[in-house]
């Protein structure tokens, strides 16, 4: 395994040192003080713990950390990327702007490959998209459609509007994603092209896909809740934000695992159920509250609950769209075998 390594100068790793040195010196002197038993619950726990780690973590980066030499930085600035891949005349290109760059991505059916320029995510924690990213088509393990939502401004109303012609084209990589907007040239061209070569989604990418966003938003608001029912009833109100925010990443962790579980061992996908179950009991909410003063504030969570499974339904239909029918039969056949 190769070593860690930095870019700091040798006064920026004095300047770490000291700062988290003083760090630890300073939260030294409040545990010593007479009044630190008196004031101390979980919530000052968790953030003299943070702040200790966060330290710990500086010094021995400033201590530790093998630096890079003048010639590796040197040939780490010289690299050259290309300016464009070799295709053949018949390759699909489409362009568009992300975030005021340009960016493309090249198909090219003769060779069997696929290009992205600065599109490209690789599934990493912490990563944005690289500038060129090359593998073969056979490599497109699912493609996803989504439509935009448009803010738009009628009159004095303002409402969130779908239209037909604002989507965003979903690519799903063996290492990656790629989002291409309806605005790209060749859009069509090239969403039909990818359906035709991948007609169905592969197994083991459901963590890739667009509905990923409302799984997080369930698992954090079903944490929220378990948070606040978990903190002690004499709880000071920094201990119950704690186990609230706690909760509510806790949430979003579980909601991340069990989707990756189900998807990769048991070949179950529960992106589409969960999330749009979670749409359907948002919609849920909405619909009950102009019938509040007739049926009651506290009827809500029925309209929410028979949202969800409207949604979930709805969720395990287009997921069963989705999937291959080959593997949907040999499931069956595997079960009527047990």
């Amino acid at each position: 395994m190769s070593k860690f390594k930095s870019e700091l100068p040798p006064v920026s790793r004095i300047d770490v040192l000291l700062l988290c040195s003083s760090l630890i010196i300073g939260i030294c002197v409040q545990i010593a003080s007479p009044k630190f038993r008196q004031e101390l619950d979980i919530a000052n726990v968790f953030v003299y713990f943070v702040c200790v780690m966060i330290s710990c973590f500086g010094i021995w980066l400033s201590l530790f950390a093998k630096k890079y030499t003048l010639d590796e930085l040197a040939a780490m600035k010289t690299v050259s990327t290309p300016k464009f891949p070799e295709v053949s005349e018949h390759a699909i290109e489409c362009r568009f702007q992300v975030f005021n760059k340009t960016a493309a991505i090249f198909l090219d059916t003769v060779s069997g490959q696929i290009y992205f320029e600065g599109c490209h995510v690789p599934r990493k924690l912490l990563t944005s998209t690289q500038s060129w990213y090359s593998c073969p088509i056979t490599d497109v393990k699912a493609t996803h459609m989504c439509r935009n939502e448009v803010f738009r401004n009628e009159g004095k109303r303002m409402r969130f509007s779908r239209e037909g012609e604002d989507q965003s084209l979903f690519i799903v990589t063996a290492s990656g994603t790629a989002s291409i907007p309806s605005s790209a040239n060749n859009f069509a061209q090239l969403r039909d092209k990818l359906k035709e070569i991948v007609p169905y989604n592969q197994p083991g990418f459901s963590i890739d896909h667009p509905m990923m966003s409302m799984v997080y938003l369930a698992g954090a608001v079903f944490g929220l809740f378990a948070g606040w029912a978990l903190t002690p009833n004499s709880a000071s109100d920094s201990t119950l934000g704690l186990f609230v925010l706690c909760g509510a990443i806790l949430g979003v962790a579980t909601g991340h695992v069990l989707v990756l579980i189900a998807d990769r061992n048991l070949k179950i996908g529960l992106t589409q159920p969960i999330g749009f179950g979670t749409v359907g009991a948002i919609v849920g909410l909405v619909v009950h509250r102009p019938f509040a003063p007739i049926v009651g504030w506290n009827a809500g969570m029925a309209y929410m609950v028979v949202g969800s499974l409207i949604g979930c339904v709805f969720g395990i239909i287009m997921h069963n769209r989705e999937r291959d029918p080959s593997i949907v039969q040999s499931e069956k056949d595997l079960i009527e075998k047990n």
